[in-house]
């Protein structure tokens, strides 16, 4: 799967996201991958989200740090930059493919890359006394990969990404190699769409799962602009009771389909291929097809 962001005519970047096609409520989740953030103001994101309630659990690579990566959550859309954590440095993420895995059990996250864990969320620790609740995520959501124009964003946004795109360090190519999905609850003979979906009921057929392009879109990540505005900076301790600065959300749009937005033409159902061979659209179809029928194929309530 090869996701690209390209320049507009207005000068801002149109990108790229892609989601499955069925929910996924705890289980491990691991993409082999290459951001494409070769210029600073470049956002790439392997992001397990539910749009309707806001519950994510994310990975974000960014064009001003490439030898880490950032790992953050949220609960019901409180969206709480100071918990974000970075990994420990790797070579570079935009010319290596790194194993990045999110484990998400009802007891805790655990983010890791390469086979080393290097954070862990308990649920235990989340509880909000104030609201009397976890502020946990634990609601069914969707794997999505997307790549979008953080440099044009406000100015919170625009420095944690980077700055403004530098359009002559391009392409900006996030490569995913290949995904693998192992669900907590093993699933059933059932398709159940989430909470806020076109049907909130279950239906005793597979069939169901739709595959479709979404109207392009500048992901600029907007949505979130007012909330970065007065946060930018990084973290580099591995403990979540430390504080930093800031991390951007670029709002994903999560439905029950295989959804893209990109600038070029880029679809197939053909069998897998390294994605990271970027010399021709038919490899790239290759491993779009591959990488689809994973998300397709993931966890049925």
């Amino acid at each position: 799967l090869q996701l690209e962001l390209v320049k507009q005519s207005d000068g801002k970047g149109f990108g790229a996201t892609v989601i499955n096609t069925r929910a996924i409520q705890y289980g491990t989740v691991t993409a082999v991958m290459r951001s494409g953030c070769t210029s600073g103001g470049v956002v790439s994101s392997f992001i397990i989200r539910n749009d309707a309630i806001g519950d994510e659990i994310d990975f974000e690579f960014v064009g001003a740090d490439k030898a880490t990566v950032q790992s953050n959550y949220y609960w019901q859309n409180h969206l709480d930059y100071t918990k974000m954590v970075k990994s420990p440095a790797m070579s570079d993420t935009t010319q290596n493919d790194h194993s990045y895995q999110i484990q998400w059990t009802p007891d805790q996250i655990v983010w890791s890359v390469d086979g080393n864990a290097f954070r862990t969320v308990k649920r235990s620790d989340t509880w909000d006394s104030a609201s009397n609740t976890f502020k946990y995520p634990e609601s069914e959501s969707y794997i999505s990969f997307s790549t979008w124009d953080g440099g044009s964003g406000a100015q919170g946004t625009s420095e944690w990404a980077g700055g403004a795109i530098q359009w002559g360090q391009g392409p900006f190519l996030t490569n995913v190699k290949s995904v693998t999905i192992d669900c907590y609850y093993k699933g059933n003979d059932t398709t159940y769409t989430p909470p806020g979906g076109s049907d909130d009921s279950s239906s005793s057929s597979k069939d169901d799962d739709k595959s479709s392009s979404k109207d392009g879109k500048s992901d600029s990540g907007d949505d979130n602009e007012d909330d970065k505005d007065s946060k930018s900076g990084s973290k580099d301790s591995s403990s979540d009771d430390d504080s930093s600065d800031s991390e951007s959300k670029d709002g994903s749009d999560s439905d029950d389909s295989v959804d893209e937005a990109t600038g070029s033409d880029e679809s197939s159902d053909e069998s897998s291929e390294d994605s990271s061979d970027t010399s021709g659209s038919a490899s790239r179809a290759a491993s779009l097809g591959a990488v689809a029928a994973a998300l397709a194929a993931a966890c049925v309530f």
